[in-house]
This record gives structure tokens, sequence and C-alpha cells, in this order.
């Protein structure tokens, strides 16, 4: 909005304190005013996060930043993993070789179910225990789960894990 097209919106959103008058079209980047009174403006030009609620920003629109971003810590693939070879419970899930702290299991349990990757049911109500599986977006990471393995076998000095039988769906 150059000029007094600008000034004029600045002006009828005034009472709201700061407010976006342009910006680009992956909303990363805007233009925000302030009115400071006395029919004056400041104009700012700024990065701005792009996140939903309660999560981080995310560093970029790359894809593989993007996935990263949901699941590149060191403990997330190791859980989806679990999951994907039919682990449901959170004793279970203890019992992997690897070691995950309680805390963090929990931790990565909620983060899944907050990305829609893990659905949790209620199993038992005394005492409340929840078992967790693989939404749809979760099954969609069965290959990429797989190719890893494979990359590991071959690359990285894995073994080949023993084979799983088939998760039957309730």
């Amino acid at each position: 909005m150059p000029g007094d097209a600008q000034t004029a919106a600045v002006s009828s959103a005034a009472a709201s304190g700061v407010f976006v008058i342009g910006g680009d079209h992956s909303g990363s980047h805007l233009q925000f005013a302030s009115y400071c009174g006395g029919g004056r403006f400041a104009c700012y030009t700024g990065r701005v996060a792009t996140a939903l609620p309660g999560r981080r920003p995310r560093r970029s629109r790359c894809p593989i930043a993007c996935t990263l971003d949901v699941l590149g810590d060191r403990w997330t693939l190791l859980v989806v993993r679990d999951l994907v070879r039919g682990k449901r419970r959170f004793a279970e899930f203890l019992d992997s070789s690897e070691g995950i702290p309680t805390n963090i299991l929990a931790d990565r349990l909620k983060r899944l179910q907050r990305a829609g990757i893990v659905a949790a049911r209620r199993y038992s109500d005394r005492p409340p225990r929840m078992e967790y599986v693989l939404t749809q977006k979760g099954e969609d990471l069965r290959p990429l789960v797989r190719e890893m393995v494979a990359w590991g076998v071959r690359h990285a000095g894995g073994r080949m894990p023993p084979p799983v039988a088939p998760v039957t769906k309730d």
C-alpha cells in the first residue's frame, strides 16, 4: 500500500495498536505499523515465526527441515520404530535396548499425539493406562522407517532386526 492508501489503512486501525500492513506470500516476512500518537506511525519490517501454537518455529519450508522439526531428535524416531514394530504400551517402549528415560518417553508420545502421528486409547481405568497406535499420518512413516533400517544395516553398522508378526487392527 503506497503513500496515502497506506496511511489511511494504518489510521483506520490505529486503535488496535500494532498491526500488519503488508508482507510476502509466505507470511514469514511482514510489515508492521504502530500508532505513536499525534498522527505519527512507526513502521517495521520483520520476520515472524511460522509455527502452530505450542510448537517451535519452523527453520524453513524445506520438506526435510520440516520433517526434522517433527521427528528429528534423539528419541522420536525410535518411538515411531517401536510403534511400527507393534509396541503399544508404555512399558513395552521402556523395554527397548536404547533405554529411553520415562520422562522423555512421556514427552515424545505427547509430541507425536500433538503432531497427529500417534493416537492414544485408554485400556484400563484403574489405574488409568493408555496404549498408543499409529494414525494414518504415522502409518505413512512405515516406508521411511524401513529405508532407514536398510541404510543403517548397509552403511552404519546396524543389524537387521528380526521379523515382526503383522499387527492386527482392533
